[in-house]
């Protein structure tokens, strides 16, 4: 739609399409079709839709650590009412974390973690089915999990954390 519209060729916009790329396609598009009230109204709904994601992920990792560390380790006969104020608690900690890491850090860095996630997290999948199927911890998927951290690990740190892409040599 941007293009349709043709906010590439618009002059207005050229300083934010170079420096920002397809990202600043939508906000281009709506900074040439609305009026001001509407474009601060359509930003607002896309911040507050920005952080659905990260309320969800911080509402979960609180119940993870309340759940199996808080109850199990560290108060074992908590109440129901003081397991939810802990959840409530981390879970604040775990939003004003990442607030302090988005403000602290710089945006590729965010980008780099994230996909580095990603090749962590594919190395847990075939570990997490062996252990559903068979219902068994097993030294080999753990083992296969362990070559796999570690191999994304290398490979990161061998680019020096600036890319997640690993150039493969061909063997000829």
């Amino acid at each position: 739609m941007a293009i349709a519209a043709g906010v590439d060729h618009d002059p207005a916009h050229a300083a934010g399409l170079a420096r920002y790329s397809p990202n600043y396609a939508v906000p281009a598009l709506f900074l040439s079709s609305f009026s001001s009230w509407f474009v601060g109204l359509a930003f607002a709904g896309i911040a507050i839709g920005a952080l659905v994601p990260t309320a969800i992920m911080s509402t979960a990792r609180a119940n993870l650590f309340t759940r199996n560390l808080y109850k199990e380790f560290i108060h074992p006969d908590c109440t129901e009412a003081q397991e939810a104020t802990m959840a409530k608690v981390v879970s604040l900690v775990v939003k004003i974390g990442a607030v302090v890491f988005i403000l602290a850090l710089p945006h590729d860095y965010a980008i780099q973690l994230q996909l580095s996630a990603a090749s962590g997290s594919s190395s847990f999948c075939p570990r997490s089915a062996r252990a559903l199927y068979a219902l068994t911890q097993c030294a080999s998927s753990s083992g296969g999990m362990g070559v796999g951290l570690a191999a994304g690990t290398y490979m990161a740190a061998a680019q020096g954390f600036t890319s997640a892409v690993f150039p493969c040599r061909r063997l000829e």
